[in-house]
């Protein structure tokens, strides 16, 4: 599935056409495959002409995105080795009409799975397969630890005692652990060191589970000294005697602006530019001027940072609003853009989707909460005025904003 883009750069007195290269995703893409949640595949792709970093993501048939998986790999990378069903928000759920999407880090040239493929739970079973060896049954116990609780959808309650079960034949001292909801980051140790060692391989151990851990998903993690074996559960989440806590951020602001240049002629730029609001504030928008020699506008877009380093571990978030108050200038409304990378300033900046574009508070929950795991990187908002097209007549429309604020709204038994 190619799509190759034409795209024509017109920059301050020189224009060109670029031809952007191909992207081919070749694995997974045939028809009727099965992944095992949990296993470790490759997702290859081919390309041509590719001078960017190249992303992953994961998305379901008719585009909607499910996570992403990696960003920032090598323009010249064409393979990736993917835990099946690992995305930086979590994993994925067991189902059909998942497809991958490979694209260049602005999403010029891009490719996905022509052919939708599943997402399944398998069990290695750690029970015994008899074999015929001389005429004698030899039992054959498989080396693996399969996590049976908890499950997905089960929810379990601060200060109750549950039963975490799970099955292998292995004669090594066992540890179980708690782990997020995305399985990378440790909560804490719920055993360090179990040796009870079932002749059935049925294992199981009670754990009266703390009140002080924060409410949300969390898988439990069972593994051999060393980690030479692991087996994790699938999600589930704790639940807690909690109460709801808001915290409110103030915005840094970084305001800029860029001629555009609309003919290759000579000109002279007589347009008037605004003066940065100053700390705290943004400004958007254009100032556009024709003349008998050419056309250009002057574009003003402005970045709100928010350091969220700190909330990472208050809680479950519920809700994430930023607001923002218009104080002078034209009032039309803006958008409001999350960034995917570092932001440089440039008018020609790379955004993912829009996620407000009117001064009412926005909700940007789901933005917030990819800042809050692991490992996505908070890179701000980044305001954007109207008509940013290539043609300007006489005009402008410039709009200034304040009181930019990020309300998080956390469940927290803290």
């Amino acid at each position: 599935m190619k799509k190759a883009l034409v795209l024509t750069a017109m920059a301050a007195l020189t224009m060109s056409v670029v031809f952007a290269g191909t992207i081919t995703v070749t694995a997974p893409n045939a028809a009727g495959i099965s992944l095992c949640l949990g296993k470790t595949y490759n997702i290859t792709w081919t390309s041509t002409g590719i001078n960017q970093k190249i992303k992953i993501r994961l998305i379901k048939s008719g585009g909607a995105l499910v996570g992403n998986i990696q960003s920032g790999l090598a323009a010249g990378t064409t393979s990736y080795l993917w835990t099946a069903g690992n995305h930086t928000g979590g994993t994925a759920d067991p189902g059909t009409n998942y497809k991958i999407r490979v694209s260049t880090i602005d999403n010029l040239v891009i490719d996905e799975s022509d052919n939708a493929f599943e997402l399944k739970t398998c069990s290695d079973d750690p029970g015994t397969k008899p074999i015929l060896v001389f005429n004698k049954d030899l039992q054959v116990h498989i080396i693996a630890i399969t996590v049976k609780a908890p499950k997905t959808g089960d929810y379990w309650d601060g200060g109750a005692t549950q039963t975490i079960k799970w099955e292998t034949f292995m004669k090594n001292a066992l540890k179980v652990e708690l782990y997020n909801y995305n399985g990378k980051e440790f909560v804490r140790m719920i055993a360090p060191s179990l040796t009870t060692y079932p002749t059935d391989g049925k294992w199981s151990f009670p754990w009266k589970i703390p009140t002080d851990i924060n409410p949300g998903w969390y898988q439990v993690r069972v593994s051999s000294a060393g980690d030479k074996y692991q087996g994790f559960s699938t999600k589930f989440f704790i639940r807690q005697s909690i109460n709801k806590k808001t915290y409110t951020l103030s915005a840094t602001t970084t305001n800029k602006y860029k001629y555009r240049i609309k003919r290759k002629k000579s000109f002279t730029i007589g347009a008037k530019i605004f003066d940065d609001p100053g700390a705290g504030k943004v400004r958007v928008g254009y100032n556009g001027y024709t003349s008998d020699h050419t056309d250009y506008a002057v574009i003003y877009r402005s970045h709100a940072a928010f350091n969220t380093t700190n909330y990472k571990n208050k809680g479950f978030l519920l809700k994430a609003k930023l607001s923002f108050k218009h104080f002078m200038g034209c009032s039309t409304p803006i958008k409001v853009y999350a960034l995917e990378q570092a932001w440089n300033g440039d008018a020609t900046a790379l955004f993912s989707v829009s996620c407000s574009h009117v001064s009412d508070p926005a909700n940007v929950t789901s933005f917030i909460q990819g800042w809050l795991a692991y490992p996505e990187t908070n890179h701000g908002f980044v305001f954007v005025g109207p008509n940013e097209s290539m043609t300007y007549a006489d005009g402008e429309c410039v709009g200034f904003y304040e009181n930019i604020k990020l309300e998080l709204e956390f469940l927290s038994s803290q």
